[in-house]
C-alpha cells in the first residue's frame, strides 16, 4: 500500500493529518517518500512502523547540485590572478556545464569546451 501525501505542514500538523488513517491501514504502508525535512522523520516512523522511508529524488539531486556549485565557486575563489587564469574563466563562464546530465555533454572537439 502506498500513501502519497504532498503536505507542507509542521510536525504536529503532519501527525494530526496522518493519524486520521487507521493503524491497520498505516501498517500496510510499505514505502513513504518524503523530503529531507528531519522534523517529518519521527512522526512518519511512529505512524508508519512497517514503512521504509525514501528521500525523494528531487531533493537528492538538489542537494548534489548545491554541493557541485559550492565546490566550483570554492575552487574559483582559491585561484590566483583571476583576470588571466584560464581555469578560472572556464569555471566561471561554463557553470551550466556542471549541471548537465552526462548524456547531454558534447565531448567532440568542436564543442568549444576544451581544457
Amino acid at each position: 500500500m502506498w500513501l502519497i501525501c504532498s503536505c507542507n505542514l509542521g510536525n504536529k500538523s503532519i501527525r494530526q493529518y496522518l493519524s486520521q488513517f487507521s493503524l491497520k491501514n498505516r501498517q500496510k504502508v510499505e514505502i513513504v517518500v518524503m523530503d529531507m525535512n528531519a522534523g517529518y522523520q519521527a512522526p512518519i516512523r511512529e505512524l508508519f512502523p512497517n514503512a521504509i522511508i525514501v528521500v525523494d529524488r528531487f531533493h537528492i539531486v538538489q542537494l548534489a547540485m548545491k554541493a557541485v556549485q559550492s565546490e566550483r565557486i570554492k575552487i574559483q575563489r582559491e585561484l590566483s590572478d583571476k583576470n588571466h587564469n584560464r581555469v578560472y574563466k572556464l569555471l566561471k563562464s561554463n557553470w551550466k556545464f556542471f549541471l548537465k546530465a552526462e548524456r547531454n555533454i558534447d565531448t567532440s572537439i568542436q564543442s568549444g569546451f576544451v581544457v
